[in-house]
This record gives structure tokens, C-alpha cells and sequence, in this order.
């Protein structure tokens, strides 16, 4: 261990850069790109959509307690997807993963949301099956986060900086995520 420590500081990179590193000319694109990621991941509206899908689930013909039920499904969904995300992010690429999954987000908040103004506006004679399309909207909405944004927002911003500032540059990405 002794000769490790004294090579790194024999050849000038060894120990860690702080905020001061960090803000150099050399880091500071990775830097935008890491708080860019973090934050885009943090507004993508996941919690949200997360939080009302009991609701959407008692809309759409379950009872509160199949409601939670189907709560449960969709945490289970979640881990699924995520273990696709593990699998496939060296073979398919971060950023193909991260592109068809805002993709896919997009359309099924799209679906989502024309789903709610139906079920605002519409006739109850389709409410059964729009509502079904919104539980539906949401599983794809979901299943994309978890091969987009979920996982691959902490494994950006984990590789793109130096060795030197990466403590300080995650730290620094983690206080965006509010």
C-alpha cells in the first residue's frame, strides 16, 4: 500500500480535488452534463406519477385493496425493469437507453394525460376502458424511467469525471436531486 501512496504522489495525481478542482476549465462540461442529468432526472415528474397511480388503478375498476395490489405489481415492474437497464446499458449504449426511454416517457404521459381529460370530460360508458389505458400509461411510463433516467443519471454522473474530483463532482450532482 506504501508503494502505491508513493507512486500516486510521485506523479502529481494522487490525492482528491475539492469544489475548487472541480470548477476547473477541464470539469466543468462534465460538470453541466452530471447536474444536467441529475436534475432532468429529478423533473421527469416519476414521483408524481407514482403518487396518484392508486388512484388511477381504483379509476380503472379495482378496489382500494386490489388498488394497492396492483401498487405492488408496479414496484415489482420496477425492479424488473431496472435489472433489463443492468443488463442491456454496456450492450445498448447509456445514451440509446436514455433517449428511447424520454421517448417512451413522453408518449405515455401524452396517452396519460388525454387518458384524465377523457375521463374528465368523456362519457362513463368508456371511462372503464380509458382508465385501463391510463393504468396501462403508466406501467409504460414507469418501465421507461427504469431503463432511462433511473438508473443511468447515477451511472453518468459516476463516470464522467476524473478520478481526481469525482467525490466532490457526485456530492455536488446529489444536492441537485433536491
Amino acid at each position: 500500500m506504501r508503494a502505491v501512496t508513493a507512486a500516486s504522489e510521485k506523479s502529481g495525481v494522487g490525492g482528491v480535488g475539492g469544489v475548487g478542482e472541480l470548477l476547473r476549465k477541464k470539469n466543468v462540461r462534465p460538470l453541466f452534463v452530471g447536474l444536467s442529468v441529475v436534475l432532468f432526472q429529478q423533473t421527469t415528474g416519476q414521483p408524481s406519477v407514482l403518487y396518484y397511480a392508486e388512484q388511477v388503478f381504483i379509476a380503472a375498476g379495482f378496489d382500494a385493496s386490489e388498488g394497492a395490489g396492483v401498487s405492488v405489481i408496479l414496484g415489482v415492474f420496477k425492479l424488473v425493469m431496472t435489472g433489463f437497464a443492468v443488463k442491456y446499458v454496456d450492450s445498448v449504449g447509456r445514451r440509446p437507453l436514455l433517449l428511447s426511454g424520454v421517448a417512451a416517457m413522453t408518449l405515455a404521459t401524452v396517452a396519460l394525460g388525454a387518458c384524465s381529460d377523457a375521463l374528465a370530460t368523456g362519457d362513463p360508458a368508456d371511462s372503464l376502458n380509458t382508465a385501463r389505458l391510463s393504468v396501462l400509461a403508466i406501467f409504460a411510463y414507469v418501465g421507461a424511467y427504469q431503463v432511462s433516467f433511473g438508473p443511468i443519471a447515477w451511472l453518468l454522473t459516476g463516470e464522467i469525471f476524473p478520478q481526481r474530483v469525482r467525490s466532490a463532482a457526485v456530492g455536488t450532482a446529489t444536492l441537485t436531486n433536491f
